[in-house]
């Protein structure tokens, strides 16, 4: 049915527990909502406390609601006719956590319980694996199709290779080409042993992290898992001792367990992402080395004016 909704000049305790003069906005007998004639601050009612002791304000509401709380009493004192939108909470369940706009991240994080902390420092630590393999994968292999270009140009002219291929440059191109010029007054022979013993070497140094990273991004949604168990576990602690007619004890114990889930599955995803980029970055690498090892070992077997 229709609630009265009245306005007018009131002393009450405000949220912050002062005794202040407000304009108080009631509707019906058990939901109010005021404006502080200091500041202009807006409170909205929540849920009375367990002992009857009073009502519980929060002023954690936005800006837009504060201005429909300041709208609705100027027009109820004003005995304007007509609709006005109140903020108020049919419910009487409202707490003062729920009425926030939104929780921090320390906040959601804090929610997540003492297995955050390990799981902190997977992501900590993949992180760094990723960006060392980011520096060794993109770092010095940039320039590899160019180095196999003069490489092969100057072996094809006669020339002297060495210098396209130095020290640092193009690296594991680089260096796999000069296992195989290194090699040319030997025969072909021993240029192939040098290209597969070079390519053997380079393999690893290549791969290395990857399966560090694997076991990271596995890890990360198992601490998930146990924050979840750790979270029902302390559901059921408070369904046992307290029985289900307290759904706020439990909160937080199913907070815990989806926010552990949750986190798990955020760091989880990009680790295994990123490590199919990386590994698909090293392969190439090394179907790069082997191609241009052999277009330059044809050169020197049967272009090389030398022999």
């Amino acid at each position: 049915g229709a609630r009265a909704v009245t306005a007018g000049e009131a002393r009450i305790h405000t949220a912050d527990g002062t005794l202040e003069t407000v304009d108080l906005l009631a509707v019906g007998l058990s939901q109010f909502a005021y404006v502080s004639r200091e500041g202009g601050r807006v409170g909205v009612a929540l849920a009375s406390p367990p002992d009857a002791s009073g009502y519980r304000w929060s002023v954690a509401i936005d800006e837009d609601v504060a201005d429909l709380v300041r709208d609705a009493i100027r027009a109820t004192e004003a005995g304007q006719a007509g609709r006005a939108l109140v903020p108020v909470d049919p419910t009487g369940s409202l707490r003062a956590s729920t009425a926030s706009p939104a929780r921090s991240w320390r906040e959601r994080l804090e929610a997540g319980g003492p297995v955050m902390v390990p799981r902190g420092r997977v992501a900590a630590l993949a992180l760094l694996l990723v960006l060392e393999r980011v520096v060794v994968l993109f770092g010095g292999n940039w320039r590899r199709s160019s180095v196999a270009r003069r490489v092969i140009d100057a072996c094809r002219g006669g020339r002297d290779a060495s210098p396209a291929y130095g020290p640092f440059r193009g690296g594991a191109v680089g260096r796999v080409l000069a296992a195989c010029v290194d090699r040319r007054d030997l025969g072909q022979d021993a240029m192939e042993d040098g290209i597969q013993e070079q390519l053997l070497h380079e393999a690893p140094v290549l791969n290395r992290s990857m399966n560090g990273l694997a076991v990271l991004g596995a890890v990360a949604p198992l601490l998930g898992l146990l924050g979840t168990v750790a979270g029902i576990i302390e559901t059921f602690a408070v369904l046992q001792a307290f029985g289900g007619g307290q759904p706020t004890l439990m909160a937080g114990g199913v907070s815990e367990a989806l926010v552990t889930t949750a986190t798990g599955l955020i760091i989880a995803v990009p680790i295994l992402v990123v490590r199919s980029l990386l590994r698909g970055r090293a392969d190439r690498i090394l179907a790069d080395a082997e191609r241009y090892a052999a277009s330059l070992l044809m050169v020197l077997v049967h272009d090389d004016p030398r022999r």
